[in-house]
């Protein structure tokens, strides 16, 4: 279980703060959904790997979430508005992939 003074990180590579466990270099399909679970995760970064499908309204309920990058995927459809949700959110990459529409401003 996570704590609130510890940072979590999420790479493609490597997950924190556990021991470091590795995890596939290449990831395919969608985004694990165990990783919307993590409601502690501060920095979510996959990148250069071959997911793609919708990213899920769930990304929404990771409300520590400072850093977001899904930089060079294949990520199709709208990006959802519960991104716009996450108040802790100061970097967001999701260049290189396959959306459509854009976030809307205030």
């Amino acid at each position: 279980k996570l704590t609130q003074n510890k940072i979590c990180i999420f790479h493609a590579n490597v997950v924190f703060p556990f021991s470091p466990k590795q995890v596939p270099n290449e990831m395919f399909g969608s985004i694990p959904s165990e990783i919307t679970s993590l409601l502690e995760l501060r920095i979510l970064s996959i990148e250069n790997q071959n997911l793609g499908n919708r990213l899920p309204s769930t990304i929404g309920d990771l409300s520590n979430l400072v850093s977001l990058s899904l930089y060079n995927n294949e990520f199709v459809g709208t990006i959802p508005q519960a991104i716009q949700t996450l108040s802790s959110l100061l970097f967001l990459n999701l260049g290189k992939n396959l959306f459509e529409g854009n976030l809307e401003s205030d």
